[in-house]
């Protein structure tokens, strides 16, 4: 259902845009993996190491051309308008217009207080998350019947 939907957003031009921080092992295995996805495209990965997230981008197929290195929010905004996508080593600008869920692990999650965006599904705002923040385990009331949720405490647990 999901996956047409998605089709659907592609076919009128559209995308959800994703921006993300880690461009380690997950993070390129995740922006790969999205370049075959109808309907969403990463559009940021901001990484402390901004050559290795211009290199995640020009592995995965986008060109050289299309990619634009920035931490200023008005290039980066431009660029993400225009098609482009962005490598910054500004947190903040993966957050874009809306709150960001955190999508992979670069080491940093535990530290922030990052939402996981698999756990993201079900969940419910417990209050609104102002733009450009990050959306933390502290603003969501998770289903904790769900399995994603019950293998993160597991997880969380070892």
């Amino acid at each position: 259902m999901i996956y047409r939907e998605l089709g659907k957003l592609e076919e009128e031009g559209k995308h959800i845009t994703i921006g993300m921080s880690g461009a380690g092992w997950m993070g390129s295995g995740f922006i790969a993996q999205m370049r075959h996805v109808p309907g969403m495209r990463v559009a940021v990965l901001a990484d402390e190491d901004t050559k290795k997230a211009y290199s995640v981008f020009t592995g995965s197929g986008v060109e050289e051309e299309d990619v634009v290195q920035t931490d200023s929010p008005g290039r980066a905004a431009d660029a993400v308008r225009t098609g482009k996508c962005v490598v910054t080593g500004d947190y903040t600008l993966a957050a874009g217009k809306k709150g960001v869920l955190y999508t992979v692990s670069s080491g940093d999650e535990r530290k922030l207080n990052a939402l996981p965006v698999g756990l993201a599904p079900g969940a419910r705002m417990k209050r609104d998350v102002w733009k450009d923040k990050l959306i933390t385990w502290d603003d969501v009331e998770l289903d904790e019947s769900s399995i994603l949720v019950r293998l993160r405490r597991m997880q969380d647990g070892l």
